[in-house]
């Protein structure tokens, strides 16, 4: 049973862990206020802070070629997006 339940929850944990980098990553190297109105540009959900954020929210700001250059990440930005949302998609479905 716990073998059983550490193979369920093993996509989640890693999507969890996955998260919290890339969090501190955009914290670390993105101004919020563009973050900001990259993903909420009308100002519906009120994001004060980068931990108010989703996961589809970083992924936005991610797909901005702008955004990406500040981070000097020496990947190609479309297939760490693409990456990204697949792995996502694998831990829920």
């Amino acid at each position: 049973m716990a073998a059983e339940y550490g193979a369920t929850a093993r996509p989640f944990l890693l999507i969890g862990d996955l998260d919290r980098q890339l969090r501190r990553v955009i914290a670390e190297g993105l101004d919020l206020q563009e973050v900001i109105t990259l993903c909420d540009p009308d100002k519906l959900r009120n994001i004060t802070s980068f931990g108010q954020m989703s996961y589809g929210d970083y992924q936005r700001a991610l797909s901005n070629q702008q955004q990406w250059d500040k981070l000097g990440w020496p990947l190609d930005r479309k297939s760490f997006v693409a990456a990204s949302t697949s792995c996502a998609r694998s831990a829920t479905s």
